[in-house]
């Protein structure tokens, strides 16, 4: 028993230094065995020993070169394989399905999406969600075979399992194993969450949130939900439904299927734009709309003490027209000699895929690296700039 012990815990320590030197190559950029020992603190043998392990893998690539490192003998430089492998955040939502593909470098090296209506057969739904994920792999000119992981955020409650729990969105959906159906599919791993959880874990990763280790996350579109980080982790509760807000919590004018009501025009966008326009009933429609939501907010932001609250979902497109005020309405309310800052999502509506391909990276790190969820890469386009932006995408809200 101690002797089996005693090698678990060496194979646990190599698997740990390997992951080790697998981060510096994809972080810090390509480097010899010596740079990356003295960096991390490794010997020698060990790096080496890592090296040799990546390079099996395909995850590591040696050249050798002159260049800077001066005449004599050349250095032999190590590089990490982004394309070795990909991973995907996948939003299957209400008016589109979205991917965003990303190499284990950290590329964005496609971003695809349907837009409208889902399929309303949960066969033909799985079926969609496939077919833009082998439309993500094209665009890219990656394997299939080389797609790793696929996370997947939709609407309703996820039991630990990966099974939905309930939906109103899906119902045929609820206790089936999708996540497996989908794996059979497109031959990887496939997990599924609550797709508003993701949109907060994006935001405090990512966003308009990032590094704060407390934030309250609040989803506006047809309905409103929210999530929470605490202490750096997305939090869900012993049931896996923290956020979900019960219409007796929300003080806006909602229908009996729990979705908001607008009567000044037929969507949020109108009525704000017809409010910028001196509409008297849309201007009093906002107000009334503004105080009910701070009415939430406040009881919620006053029971976590959050160091921002994040507003996302399609009517973080309001901006400072719902931001201004409700920062101004909230700071009137709270009890306590503080109030807590508002800001409008910086991911918009890519944060759910953006949260779920987050996850993806946490969920194959096993995988790829043999240790429990390594820190995942910086996002970047093949250019070199911004994966985050919109790309200048609108939207309905």
């Amino acid at each position: 028993m101690e002797s089996r012990t005693h090698e678990h815990r060496l194979g646990a320590l190599r698997r740990s230094n390997t992951a080790r030197c697998a981060l510096h190559l994809r972080d810090i950029g390509p480097a010899s065995v010596s740079e990356v020992a003295q960096a991390t603190g490794l010997s020698r043998p060990t790096v080496e020993a890592a090296f040799s392990d990546l390079a099996g893998r395909g995850l590591v690539a040696t050249n050798e070169t002159n260049g800077h490192r001066g005449a004599g003998r050349p250095a032999r430089v190590s590089r990490f394989v982004g394309n070795a492998g990909y991973v995907a955040g996948v939003d299957v939502g209400f008016a589109g399905i979205r991917v965003i593909l990303a190499d284990l470098s950290g590329t964005v090296v496609a971003r695809v999406e349907h837009r409208g209506e889902v399929p309303a057969d949960g066969g033909m739904r799985i079926d969609a969600v496939r077919a833009l994920i082998a439309d993500a792999l094209r665009v890219a000119d990656a394997p299939a075979e080389r797609l790793l992981f696929a996370h997947v955020g939709v609407t309703g409650l996820v039991r630990a399992d990966g099974r939905i729990w309930i939906s109103h969105g899906f119902p045929d959906w609820e206790g089936v194993d999708v996540g497996g159906e989908l794996a059979k599919q497109i031959g990887c791993a496939v997990s599924l969450d609550n797709d508003v959880n993701l949109a907060a874990l994006a935001e405090q990763r990512l966003g308009a949130a990032h590094l704060a280790d407390d934030m309250l996350f609040v989803f506006i579109g047809g309905q409103i939900s929210a999530g929470l980080v605490l202490d750096g982790r997305l939090r869900r509760g012993s049931h896996n439904a923290a956020g979900e807000l019960g219409d007796a919590s929300l003080r806006v004018p909602l229908d009996e299927r729990g979705h908001l009501v607008w009567r000044s025009a037929p969507s949020a966008r109108s009525v704000f734009e017809m409010a910028d326009a001196g509409d008297a009933g849309a201007v009093a429609e906002v107000e009334t709309f503004v105080a009910g939501l701070a009415d939430t907010v406040v009881v919620l932001a006053q029971t976590i003490d959050p160091d921002l609250v994040v507003i996302g979902g399609p009517m973080s497109r309001a901006g400072d027209r719902l931001v201004t005020p409700l920062n101004e309405r909230v700071a009137g309310l709270v009890s306590l000699p503080f109030a807590p800052t508002i800001v409008a999502s910086r991911l918009g509506i890519d944060s759910i895929a953006f949260g779920a391909l987050s996850r993806a990276f946490d969920l194959s790190s096993e995988l790829v690296y043999g240790v429990h969820e390594v820190p995942m890469p910086a996002l970047r386009r093949p250019d070199g700039g911004d994966a985050l932006d919109s790309e200048g995408k609108d939207f309905e809200w």
